[in-house]
């Protein structure tokens, strides 16, 4: 599962499920969401007295119709990162399942030993887990582009984590450049870092946007000689409240 305000990013590779259908005891699939959020101490202590005063009817439209981030996504998206099991990678999570025994294939290992030279994209979490995800042969997730950042309101500070990567014997001197947006500045980011031989070099950028935002995409472009850029899409909130982020 994600926990993205908006996950039609995952159309297509996993199964969806409507919230507003029914279970076989004849309820909703949102209503057990709502029981469960009641659990909640210390959580949404707010929104559940709102939803408590009123009908069914309205509770639902509550639930599932709120603001991204606030409601419970209609439908719930899941991807199917890896399975064992024949099946369709949209069908039913449990398609496919029988008494027989399950062959199951050891992964690839963490690099590609036919990739050479220099190479640029988003680091922390975003370069571990592609490369995780590569290892481990969870094919689906790998395929997915998660170079999104935001949304963003104006006069955003975001702070955007690049990696370079040195598949080269010897240690390389890389100069970064970076094509910003209309009204975007770069505050901080070295402009050429030396990255060891057969090893990687993280580095910050830290970008501010316009004072307002009208809403959309934007994309911010880093690159490096002789490697293939990496776009950053940012996605601007309208407004002009700041929400930074990582």
């Amino acid at each position: 599962m994600s926990d993205a305000m908006d996950t039609r990013f995952m159309d297509g590779h996993g199964p969806s499920y409507s919230v507003t259908a029914l279970s076989k005891k004849g309820e909703k699939y949102w209503e057990y969401a709502y029981r469960q959020l009641q659990s909640h101490v210390t959580q949404y202590r707010e929104e559940l007295e709102q939803l408590a005063k009123a009908d069914a009817a309205t509770r639902e439209k509550m639930v599932t119709g709120a603001q991204p981030g606030d409601a419970l996504l209609d439908p719930l998206r899941l991807v199917r990162g890896k399975s064992y099991v024949r099946s369709a990678v949209t069908a039913d999570v449990f398609d496919g399942i029988t008494d027989a025994p399950v062959a199951v294939a050891s992964g690839s290992g963490m690099e590609d030993g036919s990739l050479a030279g220099i190479s640029i994209d988003l680091g922390g979490p975003w370069h571990f887990y592609h490369r995780f995800w590569k290892a481990h042969s969870v094919a689906e997730l790998g395929g997915i582009d998660l170079h999104e950042v935001g949304p963003l309101g104006g006069g955003a500070t975001v702070r955007v984590l690049i990696v370079v990567i040195n598949r080269e014997s010897t240690p390389k001197q890389v100069t970064i450049t970076t094509r910003l947006p209309a009204g975007w500045r770069e505050l901080e980011r070295p402009a050429t870092v030396t990255v060891p031989a057969r090893g990687e070099l993280q580095l910050m950028s830290r970008l501010v946007g316009p004072a307002s935002a009208s809403g959309g995409t934007v994309d911010a472009v880093y690159e490096a000689a002789g490697a293939t850029p990496v776009t950053v899409r940012l996605v601007m909130q309208p407004g002009s409240n700041p929400l930074p982020q990582d």
